[in-house]
């Protein structure tokens, strides 16, 4: 006598469940368009002859947050569909890469506050502080190298 499993698959040609994905292999190059265009403006107020105006300093980088809420989907099903589609896994860590690439070098440029980058680079691309100590016990000479680690 065969048991019947509660777990049964569904037929053949039907959805096996829950709610259908929103993924698109569009999504991909729009990720990565997305991630090249310039956000939010930056700007800074200067005064010129006595007369404040803002000046642009550069324009931010863009967040996986504002592409999920553009095709209305979350963060999480970002995460998700980059672990499940290896063509949107690519695209992800491309569009990662030019997020990085604007904001180092909008930092370095002085386009952003220097705390502020700092703790984004940290959180968002595991950039890391380090300290290493040489010499010896009686005259150790320490080196503090900040950056990202897998450039060191």
């Amino acid at each position: 006598m065969k048991q019947s499993s509660t777990k049964e698959k569904a037929p053949t040609g039907k959805h096996p469940g829950g709610r259908p994905t929103k993924y698109k292999p569009e999504y991909c190059q729009q990720l990565i368009e997305y991630m090249k265009q310039d956000g939010k403006e930056v700007k800074k107020p200067f005064m010129h002859d006595g007369v404040i105006t803002d000046h642009v300093l550069g324009h931010l980088p863009r967040f996986f947050e504002g592409f999920a809420t553009e095709i209305d989907v979350t963060v999480s099903t970002l995460t998700l569909w980059k672990d499940i589609h290896p063509e949107f896994s690519a695209a992800y860590e491309k569009a990662k890469q030019i997020q990085l690439d604007k904001l180092a070098s909008g930092t370095i440029a002085g386009v952003y506050n220097a705390a502020g980058a700092i703790f984004a680079l940290k959180n968002m691309h595991r950039w890391t502080d380090r300290q290493e100590i040489a010499g010896d016990a009686a005259n150790p000479l320490r080196i503090v190298i900040e950056g990202d680690e897998r450039a060191l």
